[in-house]
């Protein structure tokens, strides 16, 4: 789960089934997956479709576009 967060429950009951042998039913997972402080949270479409580079790519584009060096301050809060 940590290293696929966004996992539906019915595909980690089949890797269940699958690497070790178990058959576990959504509810019983999901009682499980609760009581060792995971929580269900469903994925936005927009989430789904989000590319994380090409907005950063974006990001740089509008502030070069928008600003002069001479207009930015850069704080370190270290």
């Amino acid at each position: 789960i940590e290293r696929t967060p966004d996992i539906y429950i019915s595909e980690l009951r089949d890797q269940l089934l699958e690497a070790r042998g178990i058959e576990a039913s959504d509810a019983t997972i999901i009682r499980t997956l609760k009581r060792r402080g995971f929580v269900r949270k469903k994925v936005s479409a927009s989430a789904v479709e989000r590319n994380e580079e090409r907005r950063a790519a974006e990001y740089q584009i509008h502030m070069a576009e928008m600003y002069v060096p001479e207009q930015l301050v850069f704080v370190d809060e270290s």
